[in-house]
């Protein structure tokens, strides 16, 4: 069952398409997958980077909930332009997951697992 769809409604049409897809995939296995974001904000985006930055100088980068991820600094973030969404399942499906997102034509970033993007989305805007 998926959770948080009306998160990808700010994404560019073709995109939330193909989401859709893969949680519509996920839902006929039964695979429960929580939409966490889709389009952003600049000072939604500017929020995250901060955050990340003051992580990564912390040296709490991936050992607490709030430090789990990476952000792009505002302006180079695809879910900025509707063009990268983040979804979770769990952790033993990730795998899965991530092949899921590929095969509509995601790019899925080894580093941060719950981001998919649209492949050379920098070339669309």
């Amino acid at each position: 069952m998926a959770v948080g769809r009306a998160r990808l409604s700010g994404l560019e049409q073709d995109v939330r398409a193909a989401a859709n897809w893969c949680l519509d995939v996920a839902d006929h296995y039964g695979v429960t997958v929580t939409v966490v974001s889709g389009r952003r904000s600049t000072d939604e985006q500017r929020r995250l980077w901060n955050n990340y930055q003051n992580c990564l100088r912390s040296g709490n980068m991936g050992r607490t909930a709030n430090c789990k991820y990476p952000a792009n600094p505002p302006g180079d973030s695809a879910h900025e332009y509707g063009l990268a969404w983040d979804s979770v399942v769990d952790p033993s499906l990730m795998p899965w997951w991530k092949r899921i997102r590929e095969l509509a034509g995601f790019h899925v970033i080894a580093g941060d697992l719950p981001h998919a993007e649209v492949p050379g989305w920098r070339q669309y805007v």
